[in-house]
């Protein structure tokens, strides 16, 4: 698909525009790799500042939208596959988050905690967020970063570099199963359907594994020197649907981002870093209240608006220096 790139962490796609996503880890960058029928193709960069330690890309197929997860500002972006108005996801309870998956048929945002230990669940929009699995003696969650979900099952799977296993959950949280038959060394990586389960481990000149997840069977897959991710790429996992942002109102009626959400209207607003919504909840805003945070390289600006708080990085642009 893609050729002579270097630094690639993880891999998304959108397989209805023919778009392949990834993260480029040297340069913290979100690139882009668009396909036409004629076989011709055009590389864009989608993000390429605002953004420390890039860990993973994931896309929603339904507003067009491509998720990050950035391990050096422990946090969560979106921002429009065109690049406009790239937002923090407002999380209120987020320490070191290590892993996420997108399940977008439900709306739903996955991610670890490997400070707190912790597996949570929340709309893609960031809103109600609970903790659905915490750490036990016989499962950890010392270090996730892998995470799945089977949307023929609607089940979620992760895997655990501490203690080396894989295991199984309802989305709900619920039903929590060790799979017994599989044993990692280093998982950082993982995906599923029908039935068989593909895992990448970073050790051992990077294995990758099928495991049948109805007869317990392992099968050495592929060996390569460095597999950071891997994903399935099939129309069944891509189901079209209506966007709720497309109806009368064109994106929802939101200036920024309108992103999938599971309250009842499917969608609310949000607006690019630095910016808040105003009264009614679609046009963005100055916030009235925020704080200028000098960094040995960056400038930032932090709205005290609204808690959980967001920063941006200043463009030069807004720096006015002093006489």
């Amino acid at each position: 698909i893609v050729d002579g790139i270097s630094g690639v962490s993880s891999i998304s796609y959108h397989v209805r525009q023919n778009l392949t996503v990834w993260a480029d880890s040297l340069g913290d960058k979100i690139m882009s790799l668009k396909t036409d029928d004629t076989g011709a193709s055009v590389t864009r960069e989608i993000v390429g500042h605002g953004i420390e330690s890039l860990s993973s890309v994931e896309v929603d197929y339904v507003t067009d939208k491509v998720y990050w997860l950035d391990t050096g500002t422990h946090s969560i972006g979106v921002v429009d596959l065109t690049g406009t108005y790239p937002a923090l996801l407002p999380l209120h309870n987020i320490s070191n988050p290590s892993a996420m998956v997108l399940f977008v048929r439900e709306r739903l945002l996955f991610f670890a905690d490997s400070s707190l230990q912790t597996i949570f669940r929340a709309g893609m929009d960031g809103s109600i967020q609970e903790a659905i699995i915490t750490s036990t003696d016989d499962l950890p969650l010392g270090n996730v970063l892998a995470m799945t979900i089977d949307q023929q099952k609607n089940m979620l799977y992760w895997a655990d570099t501490n203690g080396n296993y894989v295991a199984s959950a309802n989305t709900d949280g619920s039903n929590v199963v060790k799979l017994a038959g599989l044993v990692t060394n280093y998982a950082v990586s993982m995906a599923v359907f029908e039935n068989q389960l593909y895992l990448s481990e970073r050790l051992y000149d990077g294995m990758v594994y099928r495991f049948d997840l109805e007869t317990e069977q392992t099968i050495e897959w592929e060996r390569e020197e460095d597999i950071p991710d891997l994903k399935v790429k099939h129309i069944t996992l891509q189901p079209s649907a209506t966007s709720p942002c497309s109806g009368s109102l064109k994106n929802g009626g939101c200036q920024h981002l309108c992103l999938l959400s599971t309250a009842p209207e499917g969608f609310s607003c949000a607006c690019a870093n630095g910016l808040v919504l105003g009264l009614g909840g679609k046009m963005c805003v100055e916030p009235e209240l925020s704080l200028i945070v000098a960094g040995r390289s960056k400038i930032l600006k932090v709205s005290l608006d609204s808690l959980p708080t967001t920063a941006s990085v200043l463009p030069y642009s807004a720096l006015i220096p002093l006489l």
